[in-house]
């Protein structure tokens, strides 16, 4: 009787060790689901999905525990009675071995699935911050490019005004006058033979190209501006292929178109849009 005291003493002592070590377990775990939720929102429902799996497997083992400790009631109940019992009991000792085993490999599965989905969570976490970065990037790039934009729109219609004003004033001038007795007559007696350069003759200098022709105002806006070495006053030469015009003189200056004047003989009846431009030397 005093070895079956010992041996149910010793049993019950392993009992509770598991049992606590079973404890210890779970709030080790639960500790570390909590860190989980806490570092990432984003796997909050698969963390509770696993927290109530942990707690199912908990609540399992306890049922299971219960089972063995009312297993080991009857068996003592036995012992007590019969000696002969002895080896069942060491089979459900080793049952409840087995079972213990298998509930921490269990567990240690379960603490790798959780490692796991941290690190894909950190990773996932890291490149959201890179794409973040990115696309503060690529906002201050558009805001700069919406600025100068907004910069070279505002310089576009400036010049547009000044344009209008200037084919207003023209027109206003033009109404009413008559062209000087003889003028007619004038122009065909004196016929100046054309100085004709070739672009070649202008190799070197961007090339530019009419974009309007105002026959009323007399004058002509085309695409080489400031940021081409156009300056107010320059005087430019137009050609249609090899074919040399005439010229003009510049009067306005934007950073990438101007207008000019016509220089006689050239009017505007001769200019076409697309006619090539270059800086005359």
């Amino acid at each position: 009787m005093n070895n079956s005291g010992k041996v149910l003493t010793v049993f019950l002592i392993i009992i509770f060790v598991l049992m606590f070590s079973l404890a210890a377990i779970s709030i080790f775990l639960y500790q570390k689901e909590m860190e989980l939720r806490k570092t990432a929102e984003v796997s909050l429902e698969q963390v509770k999905m696993s927290e109530a799996k942990l707690q199912a497997d908990f609540k399992e083992s306890q049922k299971q525990l219960h089972l063995l400790e009312a297993k080991n009631k009857e068996s003592n109940e036995k012992i007590d009675s019969l000696m002969d019992e002895l080896e069942l009991e060491k089979g459900l000792r080793e049952e409840v071995k087995e079972e213990n085993n298998t509930l921490k490999d269990a567990l240690n599965k379960e603490s790798q699935e959780k490692n796991q989905v941290k690190e894909q969570l950190t990773k996932q976490l890291k490149e959201s911050e890179q794409k973040v970065a990115d696309l503060e990037q690529k906002f201050q790039a558009e805001i700069q490019r919406s600025s100068e934009l907004e910069k070279k729109n505002q310089e576009s219609e400036k010049f547009s005004k000044e344009l209008q004003e200037k084919i207003q004033n023209s027109q206003a001038t033009g109404i009413g006058e008559s062209a000087p007795p003889g003028t007619a007559k004038n122009q065909q007696e004196v016929q100046l033979d054309k100085i004709v350069v070739t672009p070649e003759a202008n190799q070197g200098n961007m090339e530019g190209r009419v974009l309007t022709v105002d026959k009323d105002a007399e004058f002509i806006i085309f695409n080489l501006g400031q940021q081409d070495g156009v300056t107010e006053g320059d005087v430019m030469s137009i050609y249609r292929a090899d074919q040399y015009l005439g010229d003009v003189k510049v009067s306005r200056v934007q950073p990438e178109m101007a207008a000019a004047d016509f220089v006689p003989p050239l009017t505007s009846q001769t200019v076409q849009k697309d006619d090539r431009v270059f800086h005359k030397k």
